[in-house]
């Protein structure tokens, strides 16, 4: 029946389906940027990716093959890895400066209210959350470049990315259940970080792109 499903939808053409969706999304992207509040730039930004994931599900699901989408998404993965290397570096450099330091950074723009509640937060707690961040931003560029360079031309970057996004749903999983059973500050932060760091890698490439 998925094979039936899938052939009748290509016969209805896939590609239309897509660049309508991918239209929507960019329409809708124009919105939220014209918008005046933050509630309206919220609705067009939900908006956006809803549509950006409905595309992103067709080429994936129905196997949809086009070489200039192919070399596109492909660039789009190694800026992806290129940013995932940079958020790995700045969780590092704030592990190693400590909540000191970062009050003293953000005490110029943050409000009080958010400046009172990172003071309540331990100090082996926000140390394990960054250092968790680091690594598994680490983790993520490692196992994306991996991927790459062992499957790319041989395999649909779509089937690459599928695989690689069912792997951090399950380290994700993991990291979550974990957390809760631990006690210790700095596990619990570093595995929470982990969690978090996962959350980001993950809508980036379900959503963005």
């Amino acid at each position: 029946m998925d094979d039936y499903r899938k052939r009748l939808f290509r016969g209805a053409k896939v590609e239309d389906c897509i660049l309508f969706f991918e239209e929507n999304a960019r329409k809708a992207g124009e919105h939220k940027n014209e918008a005046s509040d933050d509630y309206e730039k919220g609705f067009w930004e939900g908006n956006r990716l809803a549509y950006q994931a409905a595309a992103q599900k067709l080429r994936w699901d129905f196997d949809y093959k086009k070489d200039e989408w192919e070399q596109e998404i492909t660039k789009k993965v190694h800026h992806l890895i290129e940013a995932i290397d940079r958020m790995e570096q700045s969780a590092r450099d704030q592990a190693s400066a400590g909540k000191a330091k970062l009050l003293r950074q953000a005490e110029p723009k943050a409000g009080a209210v958010f400046l009172e509640k990172v003071r309540e937060i331990p100090e082996a707690y926000m140390k394990g959350v960054m250092e968790g961040m680091a690594t598994t931003y680490r983790l993520a560029a490692a196992k994306l470049r991996s991927e790459l360079e062992a499957r790319e031309g041989t395999e649909r970057i779509g089937e690459i990315l599928k695989d690689c996004v069912r792997d951090f749903e399950r380290d994700a999983k993991i990291y979550e259940g974990n957390a809760e059973k631990t006690e210790d500050l700095f596990s619990k932060g570093f595995l929470e970080g982990s969690y978090a760091a996962c959350q980001t890698v993950l809508k980036q490439l379900k959503l963005e792109l």
